[in-house]
């Protein structure tokens, strides 16, 4: 495979980054690579990385956290000439090969089968951000002498730790830089907000208005819908093909064959939508999609790779519209905004909401512009983020992020003093334990 100017740029910076020692003097060991979803991170570190140090005899290990991913990278490996196993139950040792692809969770568990490995001097790790700090650690501790490349579209953890065990960040190009580039589409991201268009999430009619979306202005599109819970991804997905709308739900606890299968057939156009929970949030290639539709906020990160499944480029593709039902851009900024990315946690989010505009006609939200740049309406108006009442969406009008937040636990505490009979004191504390990041965030509880 041919690299693109980009990947061997980022090969290229990398590499300098591991030449030079760290301001102590010693030897740089561990370098987290960042480029956006669908930028190619596999792609150039096979070719860029693995395959030079085949050649020089070095041994590898490539950790990734979900099967079909670590099943498609080893294919990949193999097609690049190396020979390569796979670390995983089920599959039988591969000895003297000179890649061999892992699963990071399974490897954690089992860190006395590592010890066999003592050769491997170049570890790879995939969605670095995606697994806790100590696990990571653990693993890496086991190849104390290897140079570790970590890499990952958006470097924050969703407990809000740092990625410590790596020693320096190279930043490839921005999600705007490809989209020039003709590598990624550009997103026109919709946040309605009143009742006909806003998401409901926690009503009863919470399917409802992604299938209303399905079936009106995303009829003609590949959408891929985020659903809140599997119970609400079924529900939409039959009532989106009893509205003869053809699709597939996809699940966590779908198996890696069935998801394959599913992929097989969007890709045939015997499917033409996907609904899920977070299973494709990351290692799912389809870059026909051109809808991506969110019923949740989420974390930043979830945010970013969910919608980056929309943004891979595509034979006739020219955009990919994301219909954002709970307000994520208010919390975390337009998809496509330059972002400053940190090893110690931080994620780099106020850059990317100074100075955002809606459209009061069609709801798209854009940078400071006096007309909308998708329907031309002159209805500018600003972003308003959304709050619960009494089990549907309203605008906020002059809440802040930081209201929103404590009204979200105000009312999780509510809910859970309810359901679980614990004393308001308790309820609170489990619902900030459990809050996501942005209320974490908003209230300085991370």
């Amino acid at each position: 495979m041919t690299l693109r100017d980009y990947q061997r740029a980022f090969v290229r910076d990398v590499q300098r980054a591991f030449a030079e020692p760290l301001p102590s003097g010693e030897s740089t060991r561990a370098v987290l690579g960042v480029m956006p979803t669908g930028a190619g991170k596999t792609a150039a570190t096979i070719e860029g990385f693995m395959v030079p140090a085949a050649s020089r005899g070095r041994r590898m290990i490539f950790f990734a956290d979900l099967g079909e991913i670590l099943d498609d990278t080893a294919a990949r490996v193999r097609a690049a000439g190396l020979s390569c196993g796979i670390i995983r139950a089920g599959h039988p040792h591969t000895p003297g090969a000179q890649a061999y692809v892992a699963s990071l969770q399974t490897c954690a568990r089992r860190l006395q089968d590592l010890d066999a490995m003592p050769d491997v001097d170049r570890v790879f790790v995939d969605e670095a951000h995606g697994s806790e700090a100590a696990t990571v650690k653990a693993v890496l501790a086991r190849f104390s002498r290897a140079l570790v490349l970590g890499l990952t579209a958006t470097p924050a953890r969703g407990d809000g730790q740092g990625l410590s065990e790596f020693q320096k960040l190279v930043i490839g190009p921005s999600t705007q830089d490809l989209i020039a580039m003709g590598a990624l589409v550009k997103p026109t991201l919709i946040h309605p907000v009143d009742r006909s268009g806003g998401a409901m999430m926690l009503s009863r009619g919470v399917a409802r208005h992604p299938v209303e979306i399905m079936l009106g202005p995303a009829r003609s599109r590949r959408c891929v819908v985020f659903a809140p819970n599997a119970g609400v991804a079924r529900e939409i997905a039959e009532k989106a093909t009893e509205g003869d709308h053809v699709t597939a739900t996809v699940l966590d606890d779908t198996d890696r064959d069935e998801r394959r299968a599913v992929r097989t057939r969007l890709l045939a156009g015997e499917v033409q939508s996907l609904v899920t929970c977070r299973a494709l949030q990351k290692g799912f290639d389809a870059p026909l999609l051109d809808c991506v539709i969110l019923t949740s906020v989420g974390s930043l990160t979830g945010y970013l790779q969910s919608i980056g499944r929309g943004l891979r480029s595509y034979e006739g593709k020219t955009d990919c519209v994301v219909y954002d039902l709970a307000g994520g851009v208010v919390a975390h900024g337009l998809p496509d905004a330059d972002r400053v990315w940190t090893l110690d946690g931080a994620q780099g989010k106020a850059a990317a909401k100074v100075g955002l505009r809606r459209c009061a006609a069609c709801h798209a939200v854009f940078e400071p512009a006096v007309v909308c740049p998708v329907c031309g309406s002159r209805k500018v108006v600003d972003p308003r983020p959304l709050h619960v009442q009494r089990g549907e969406l309203a605008e906020a009008g002059d809440l802040s992020v930081k209201d929103l937040a404590a009204r979200y636990i105000e009312q999780s505490t509510a809910v859970i003093v309810k359901r679980r009979g614990l004393p308001p004191q308790q309820a609170s504390w489990a619902a900030r334990k459990s809050a996501p990041s942005w209320v974490k965030t908003a209230l300085g509880l991370s």
